[in-house]
């Protein structure tokens, strides 16, 4: 349960802390595609003592986002719509605010001048149904998209005697974190004076399950029994909220519970707020000026593509392969003939004869490597889909392969092992240097 804290706003009246509501657009989003983003948009607005009162997940259809916003406005002061303002058809957020709004949408010219200027800078001729992501909320100011061409949007108004503040922001990840960062959050501190927060801790999990790293943390939980938990999963990783509040101190419980995690979980624990795996497996290579290669056979370069998301990866990413016939295998890798034929593609000797193969090709101090059964065919009773080996390489270390069973779907069982990968070779590291 969240306290609500009282505030005064700048007429001196007295009004609860500030609500908001999340909306996200996307048919994709109820299509099978996950959605991660209300944990991490509402764990921003948490640091700013911003009660999340609710979120939900739409289709492109302006008159279903229209009416969330509509809603949203009698019980909550902000409200941020992410998604829906590309330039096709389907991204209908500009419009569905209009009409939630009453308000007008108009032609801005400069945002209209600096999309063209940003095509003219790729060499290419804009298509006409950009101009429509030019289009501005009467009354909005409009907020600078280096990533992409879809600029967002604050309006900022009255209703009921109260301050609202209405926000649409871009969908994907890369574009929204960084506009909430720079203009959104700013833009909230500026117009809605909130209470501060008790410090919000946030572990990151690697190699565990949600049920796993629940049972593990629960001594922290019962030690701390006024503080507000959360548990969250996503495809190979766990991440576990903590608040700490009801006691003098919070700053010195949020660093204690820290070390209970680090006690109870040890290298499980891969880095806390924005860490990633690649970041903190990055990390660990600059950290002793090691270079890494990966061999990738199931999960087809997704760890490669992880890996080179990190700003400043090529400092120790040599390369990778995806070799992903057994004959790439041999001829890239060196994986053996005899090998494949005795224990197949998807065995642990594979996977360390790739690892070794990418280590030597490369001229790397590290390598990783993948070969499994994505599915959704090509399993057998002895291989079924779902299984994969990965196998890791460093120096003045044994090298080790760990196999994995996932679950029955193509793209969760990818992105799984290239997260197992990532950690596994993580932590061979660090034992490494140990």
């Amino acid at each position: 349960m969240i306290n609500r804290v009282s505030h005064a706003n700048r007429s001196g009246k007295v009004q609860s802390a500030p609500r908001a509501f999340l909306i996200f657009t996307g048919t994709e989003l109820l299509r099978g595609k996950l959605n991660a983003y209300t944990p991490l948009l509402s764990a921003e607005l948490a640091q700013l003592g911003i009660e999340t009162r609710g979120e939900a997940t739409l289709p492109d259809d302006a008159d279903a986002v229209s009416r969330a916003v509509k809603n949203a406005c009698t019980d909550c002061d902000i409200i941020i719509v992410t998604g829906g303002l590309g330039p096709t058809f389907d991204d209908v957020s500009r419009e569905a605010a209009a009409a939630a709004l009453g308000r007008e949408l108009k032609l801005s010219k400069p945002l209209l001048s600096a999309l063209e200027k940003r095509f003219a800078r790729m060499n290419r001729a804009m298509p006409p149904t950009n101009a429509r992501q030019a289009l501005l909320l009467d009354g909005a100011k409009s907020l600078p998209n280096p990533a992409g061409t879809a600029p967002g949007q604050i309006c900022v108004f009255t209703q009921s005697g109260r301050r609202k503040l209405l926000a649409l922001q871009p969908g994907p990840l890369g574009e929204w974190r960084p506009m909430f960062a720079r203009h959104i959050r700013p833009a909230l501190k500026r117009h809605f004076k909130t209470a501060k927060r008790p410090p919000c801790v946030e572990i990151k999990i690697g190699d565990m399950s949600e049920a796993a790293a629940g049972e593990a943390l629960s001594p922290v939980i019962k030690a701390f029994p006024d503080a507000e938990f959360t548990i969250l999963a996503s495809p190979g990783t766990v991440r576990f909220f903590a608040s700490p509040r009801g006691c003098e101190n919070p700053a010195a419980d949020a660093a204690r519970i820290k070390e209970m995690c680090r006690e109870l979980l040890g290298d499980k624990i891969f880095g806390e707020g924005h860490d990633s795996l690649e970041s903190a497996l990055g990390g660990a290579l600059k950290k002793r000026g090691w270079t890494l290669a990966t061999a990738e056979s199931c999960t087809g370069g997704l760890i490669s593509h992880l890996i080179t998301n990190v700003p400043g990866s090529s400092e120790y990413f040599l390369g990778g392969t995806a070799a992903y016939s057994n004959a790439a295998k041999m001829k890239i890798l060196g994986v053996k003939k005899t090998t494949l034929k005795k224990h197949g593609a998807v065995s642990a000797e594979c996977a360390l004869e790739m690892a070794r193969g990418a280590k030597k090709l490369f001229g790397a101090d590290c390598a990783v490597s993948t070969t499994g059964i994505a599915g959704p065919g090509g399993g057998t009773p002895q291989k079924p889909v779902g299984l994969v080996y990965i196998a890791a390489t460093a120096p003045g270390v044994k090298d080790v392969v760990i196999k994995h069973q996932f679950g029955s779907t193509r793209e969760p069982n990818k992105t799984f092992a290239a997260s197992a990968a990532l950690n596994l070779i993580r932590c061979h590291i660090k034992i490494a240097h140990s």
